[in-house]
């Protein structure tokens, strides 16, 4: 995979990781994210992949651009307990993939 792939992948995981643990630790942002999401999600360098994934809870398209499963879990839980089995699977699967390779 080349360099710039690469850093593009971890640079924007930095920042859908930020607005993940924010979720987490403050209730507050929690509560501007569910009501307005615009106004949460402003000042963080996110693309319009990101944005929409995070608007529609897409815990697998979150996870495939880096998400971070102890930040992800915990918005999964947050939004929708049900998909926690889903995180977790590609968790697993994702961690296989690594060890085969």
């Amino acid at each position: 995979m080349p360099s710039g792939i690469i850093e593009e992948i971890v640079l924007s995981s930095c920042w859908v990781n930020k607005v993940l643990y924010k979720i987490k630790r403050d209730f507050a942002y929690r509560d501007l994210f569910r009501n307005d999401f615009e106004k949460a999600i402003a000042g963080f360098d996110l693309d319009d992949t990101e944005v929409s994934a995070l608007r529609n809870q897409d815990y697998r398209k979150l996870f495939e651009l880096g998400a971070k499963s102890m930040l992800l879990l915990p918005f999964a839980g947050v939004t929708s307990p049900g998909a926690l089995f889903t995180v977790r699977s590609a968790d697993e699967k994702r961690k296989m993939s690594a060890t085969s390779a």
